[in-house]
């Protein structure tokens, strides 16, 4: 939704090249599909989530700095002092890379509990309605968030979706610590003996 005013207002290219800006994503997304597995393997997927989406939200508040730091910093200005836009584009590149990667690191781990922890019988009917719960839930922010763009600019649209989200995992954080009971920690002895 908000990136085709990005890509015209901020990076000064045509609305149908915004192809280029998120090819990007979907390389990170895939890259990291592949290799969710391996790293499955020595986290717990709950944690994967929740590195995935404070990659999301670092990426997404990065997106919405990067024209102002683009405008202020004096090595990403042209000679005439105005700011490079390929620069830019290629750090905007880079940045829907990583949250790409950020992406498949919350969708991958969350489908494959979802698959584990759903009985047999009944897994059909709760992936429906989690497909139907987010397309609902996708609708209600893209009544608002054009018109919030118009007025305040796609960059601190995306800053500020970058802070909530990055709130929200905090509170998150904190909410799982409270609830869960501590790990216990091995002693020194228990740690060195193979198992």
């Amino acid at each position: 939704m908000l990136s085709p005013g990005f890509v015209v207002k901020v990076l000064d290219i045509p609305a149908e090249d915004m192809v280029y800006v998120l090819a990007p994503a979907g390389l990170g997304m895939l890259a990291a599909a592949f290799s969710l597995q391996r790293v499955g393997e020595r986290l717990p997927k709950e944690r994967i989530i929740h590195y995935g989406l404070a990659l999301v939200g670092g990426a997404l508040l990065l997106v919405g700095l990067l024209p102002a730091l683009w405008e202020s910093l004096p090595f990403t200005q042209t000679p005439a002092g105005e700011p490079n836009l390929r620069s830019l584009m290629a750090a905007v590149m880079t940045v829907t890379l990583v949250a790409g990667v950020g992406f498949a690191c919350i969708i991958v781990p969350a489908q494959t509990i979802l698959q584990e922890r759903a009985p047999a019988a009944s897994r059909a009917r709760i992936f429906a309605v989690q497909l139907m719960l987010g397309s609902v839930a996708s609708v209600v922010p893209l009544l608002f968030i054009g018109g919030i763009a118009d007025v305040v600019g796609p960059p601190f649209v995306f800053a500020a979706l970058g802070v909530g989200l990055l709130v929200l995992l905090g509170a998150l954080e904190v909410h799982q610590r409270r609830i869960l009971p501590p790990r216990p920690r091995l002693a020194s002895a228990e740690r060195d003996v193979p198992h």
